[in-house]
């Protein structure tokens, strides 16, 4: 844990999450916040980058360790990783067929329409 940030006078273990746009996203709890933003590079490379964000006034090492900060989404991002890359394996595979989003997976789609949207305007 780490200095709880803002107003807060006790730790309560939530999590509000914030989506700016289809490919950022903040989860912020009473101690810290995590801002994640994926950058497609490619049709088949995209770069992660996650950022651990603290109260201003607290020193790494004394008021908290990265590494315990860090663990549950280090170990989350590895796993989505395989996750992501089996799947990217699958689309590529010559037995796989395009078929329409679940309903489930509507943010996909909207970012698919944004994305499409983006190219047709060029």
């Amino acid at each position: 844990m780490a200095p709880l940030m803002g107003d807060y006078t006790q730790y309560d273990y939530a999590q509000t999450a914030i989506t700016l746009n289809p490919i950022s996203h903040v989860l912020s709890s009473s101690d810290h916040a995590i801002a994640f933003r994926f950058t497609p590079r490619g049709p088949l490379t995209t770069d992660v980058e996650a950022i651990w964000l603290v109260r201003d006034s607290a020193v790494e090492g004394t008021d908290y360790d990265i590494a315990k900060l860090m663990r549950v989404w280090d170990v989350t991002l590895s796993e989505d990783k395989v996750i992501t890359e089996d799947n990217q394996a699958g689309v590529l595979s010559t037995a796989y067929t395009p078929g329409p989003h679940s309903r489930h997976e509507a943010r996909i789609t909207d970012f698919c329409a944004w994305y499409a949207n983006i190219a047709v305007c060029r």
